[in-house]
């Protein structure tokens, strides 16, 4: 229920859900869905800008993540956690966790993560008009997306954000 109240940008309710949900799973000792509350929690919080309240929410969520040794779930943490802390103005931590977060998703060959990790680092740079670095990571993420997109909507839409992302740099 949480999920399709968030979807509806019904923020507060997806959040009254899923602190049911933060209940039930200390009750019952699920680390698996306790990790997945609070990082849905955030999530909504990050869709409003709330980023002061999504950014500890994050950090509990990667301690989880990293606890129970889930790694696809630790770097979509650390994803984040990057957007929250560049939010915030912690520009070093922001790049640090963008940067661990693509190496997770590259050590887990997961290239849907890979190719929004290499598109976030791009942004990463591109806000600093760093415009060369930032080229070559969605050039990177281009190549994954095209290589990729077949039957895939999520990195159909990838590549459409790639472009435009692409597109900026150039001043388009």
């Amino acid at each position: 229920m949480g999920n399709i109240f968030a979807r509806r940008g019904e923020y507060e309710q997806a959040r009254a859900f899923s602190r049911i949900g933060i209940e039930a799973s200390k009750e019952l000792k699920d680390q698996h869905n306790l990790e997945r509350f609070y990082g849905a929690i955030a999530f909504t919080y990050m869709r409003q800008g709330v980023y002061e309240e999504a950014y500890p929410l994050m950090i509990k969520t990667l301690e989880i993540a990293l606890e129970k040794q889930d790694t696809a779930y630790q770097a979509w943490a650390l994803n984040g956690l990057g957007g929250s802390a560049d939010a915030l103005g912690k520009v070093d931590s922001s790049l640090s966790y963008r940067k661990r977060s693509l190496d997770l998703a590259v050590a887990a060959k997961d290239e849907l993560k890979i190719t929004g990790g290499l598109c976030n680092l791009g942004n990463w740079y591109f806000n600093r008009g760093k415009l060369d670095v930032a080229m070559d990571y969605y050039q990177k993420a281009l190549v994954r997306a095209e290589a990729g997109w077949e039957g895939n909507y999520k990195m159909t839409e990838f590549y459409g954000t790639i472009l435009r992302c692409i597109a900026g740099v150039y001043g388009e």
